[in-house]
């Protein structure tokens, strides 16, 4: 897809994906079928099989099996020309006037958060969209938990992502909110927006099947964060810890028992 070098508003759409056929024909499709296109589609595969479909007008890159979904992000932000990245998984869909509702927006200050729906209802998603807002002013509560910021609903300007370095390959979870925390360290503005994505429930969880790979993934973000984090805030992130570690372990019992 060619990019219009002179437009300062040029988008470059960032679709990750992973041996994920299913998902990945509709999440390239609601980028393809936009209201108001975006100016170049960069697919980055870390997976085994390349997907059946036309590569032709899109910026196809295959790389090593499962790098992780932050370094195959920070390939196809390498890789774009557009002055902004927007991002998305290849289990999710954007709405078709996704990019119209989000370019009035657009600012070389600003990263952009889309409002999350259900993929299966069509509903929004009230724990991961209601209480964003006041959430933007407080890095404290963004230690704690994730309001509403995922790898499909961010759109963040090129020179911004040059300056915080991009998604942290080190983080095995919470990359997406990490970028935000970044931002906000160096005062860039976060907006809400009404553009609307469409959040696949059904596989969301997937990688954190994993006990101890879930559980050491909090600690990475704990032991990276915790020095700029409260005596209240490191507090309840260990309480948070603490309840997830005893949930995943009552699931493990109950599968065990039920075998």
């Amino acid at each position: 897809m060619k990019l219009k070098i002179k437009n300062n508003k040029s988008i470059s759409a960032v679709i990750i994906t992973k041996d994920r056929s299913k998902y990945f024909l509709k999440a390239i499709k609601s980028v393809l079928n936009q209201s108001n296109k975006v100016n170049e589609i960069i697919v980055v595969d870390n997976g085994k099989k390349k997907p059946k479909f036309d590569f032709k007008k899109i910026n196809y890159i295959k790389t090593s099996y499962a790098i992780g979904s932050s370094r195959a992000r920070n390939i196809g932000i390498k890789k774009s020309k557009g002055n902004y990245c927007a991002f998305l998984d290849d289990d999710d869909v954007w709405d078709k006037n996704y990019i119209k509702s989000s370019k009035k927006y657009l600012n070389h200050n600003h990263i952009l958060i889309g409002k999350i729906y259900s993929r299966n209802s069509k509903k929004i998603i009230k724990s991961k969209s209601k209480s964003f807002n006041k959430f933007n002013s407080s890095i404290s509560n963004l230690f704690v938990r994730n309001p509403g910021i995922i790898g499909s609903n961010i759109i963040i300007p090129k020179k911004q992502l040059k300056i915080i370095g991009g998604f942290d390959k080190k983080l095995p979870l919470g990359q997406d909110k990490a970028i935000v925390i970044e931002a906000l360290n160096r005062g860039i503005k976060i907006v809400r927006t009404n553009a609307k994505i469409f959040f696949n429930e059904s596989t969301h969880g997937e990688r954190n099947t994993n006990l101890i790979k879930y559980l050491k993934g909090k600690l990475i973000f704990y032991s990276m964060y915790k020095q700029h984090m409260s005596i209240k805030t490191k507090s309840l992130y260990q309480i948070l810890f603490l309840k997830n570690f005893m949930y995943g372990i009552y699931n493990k019992l109950k599968v065990y028992l039920s075998n």
